[in-house]
């Protein structure tokens, strides 16, 4: 009750400006970014109770309450360097806020962002304007970047960093070695008053609580994705594609560590997908160290992940996890080079749930030939799963091809045309494309979710999911839907 009173106030908070969110601010209008001008627009004239822009006309006492505490972290810190990450698009206003508000007050202070956002969305940066508010846009492991950065004010030196020099973007990237993974620090939450943070959950289902409900140390075992070979994913990028883990021994020296200073010994283990090898080395140290944690992650539905591994995993603090399911169909999980069968993956899923493990599946839809008939089987499959308590959690995503994966480049076998791209200065990672579908995926979405969520409940668990589909009106026989994003 405490969450939707705070989801009521979140609405009504909308009313001052369309743009707040808990989780996330002005996401509508960083979706999508080609050029950067749209945004400078909005961050020069949007204005609201929660953020103004920082201008030389407006007086301190004018600041909104982003930046009201912006100024008052800077007056408690003095810093010479600010790095601000972007894991997200609903990140992206609030972090350039941030970074214009402190060019109001000290532009002395040297500016880098980074993240998730500008990994896979800036990396043809070319627009000089967002060099107004920042001094370095940096890409991929941050380790090497901002130690450059911060050690030596000679631009040749810098790691993968985007700059501005004489009014041009340009891209720097000297010679080095990535640090391993292994060699790393624990992160550190100095500064955080974790005492303060809320837990909320608006959906009783007890894997999607997992997100928000309590907290969770953040901790990755291994960089990159030891399958890496997904047609639909961002293969091309180094966060995918460099796979490098840690040792377990040194992965229980990082938790130690981290319950020490925070207090808390839950983790989310927030890898692309946790290695079983590596899983069940951890889960050793775990056991000989004595180590009192529970812990969570994302894996791959694969037969790698044995009874005696999963039940290894239980003893160990694993009480939930998340995998991709994706169109839950063997035809197209083969065209996407996913690696798993529906068989083995309901078989691991399975395993877990007799664990007292938790699962979650992401799903997809619309993705390139996919039919309607495999998409109601993959909704029936999921219906048995939850109808018979392997699978505890679900959600539908919407096929959306981005420049960094194998389908991007070689969208031949897909049956996909792809559109003109917009001339792009700033952002590109979601590719505009034409298929043919024998359904209307912006229906068979809704029915799809609107099941799940049912299901997620113990809802409808009895009926047929062709059911789900009648009312939606999914498919025109006569006809196939041309439909891209």
């Amino acid at each position: 009750m405490c969450s939707l009173f705070l989801d009521d106030i979140a609405e009504a908070a909308s009313i001052l400006d369309p743009l707040f969110g808990f989780s996330r601010y002005g996401e509508s209008i960083s979706a999508t970014l080609p050029t950067f001008d749209l945004l400078a627009h909005q961050l020069q004239t949007r204005c609201s109770i929660f953020s103004r822009p920082s201008t030389g006309k407006r007086s301190p006492a004018e600041a909104g309450w982003l930046e009201q505490s912006v100024d008052a972290q800077i007056s408690l810190h003095h810093p010479t360097h600010i790095a601000i990450s972007i894991p997200f698009p609903g990140c992206l206003f609030g972090a350039l806020r941030i970074a214009q508000r402190i060019r109001r007050i000290n532009p002395a202070i040297r500016i880098a962002i980074g993240g998730g956002y500008v990994n896979t969305e800036l990396r043809e940066l070319k627009a000089p304007d967002i060099f107004d508010d920042v001094d370095a846009v940096m890409l991929d492991s941050g380790m090497l970047p901002l130690q450059r950065w911060l050690e030596h004010n000679d631009p040749t030196t810098l790691i993968r960093t985007f700059i501005r020099h004489q009014g041009q973007v340009l891209y720097m990237n000297t010679d080095a070695l990535p640090v391993r993974h292994d060699a790393l620090p624990p992160p550190v939450y100095d500064g955080l008053t974790l005492d303060r943070y809320i837990g909320l959950f608006e959906v009783l289902n007890p894997v999607t609580r997992l997100w928000t409900d309590g907290r969770w140390n953040k901790l990755m075992l291994a960089h990159g994705c030891w399958w890496h070979r997904c047609a639909f994913c961002d293969t091309q990028v180094d966060y995918i594609c460099r796979y490098d883990p840690a040792r377990p021994d040194t992965l229980c020296d990082w938790i130690e560590t981290i319950i020490a200073s925070t207090g808390y010994n839950g983790f989310h283990f927030v890898d692309e997908a946790l290695p079983p090898s590596l899983v069940n080395g951890l889960c050793s140290e775990i056991r000989r160290r004595k180590l009192n944690v529970e812990w969570w992650g994302n894996i791959r539905y694969e037969k790698h992940f044995t009874p005696p591994l999963i039940a290894k995993m239980a003893q160990s603090g694993c009480i939930a996890v998340t995998g991709g399911f994706e169109t839950c169909n063997d035809r197209t999980l083969a065209l996407m080079n996913k690696g798993i069968t529906v068989a083995e993956a309901k078989t691991v899923c399975a395993s877990f749930a007799q664990a007292g493990i938790l699962t979650h599946a992401y799903l997809m839809y619309g993705f390139p030939t996919q039919s309607f008939k495999e998409t109601q089987k993959a909704l029936e499959t999921v219906r048995r799963m939850m109808h018979a308590g392997h699978l505890h959690s679900a959600f539908w995503h919407r096929f959306a091809l981005t420049a960094h994966s194998e389908i991007a480049r070689h969208p031949e076998p897909y049956n996909i045309h792809l559109k003109p791209e917009p001339v792009s200065d700033f952002a590109r990672n979601e590719i505009p494309f034409d298929g043919e579908f024998d359904h209307d995926l912006d229906a068979t979405g809704h029915a799809l979710r609107t099941a799940t969520y049912n299901y997620q409940h113990g809802i409808g668990l009895d009926r047929p999911a062709a059911e789900w589909f009648r009312s939606e009106n999914v498919t025109m026989p006569r006809r196939m839907f041309r439909q891209g994003r």
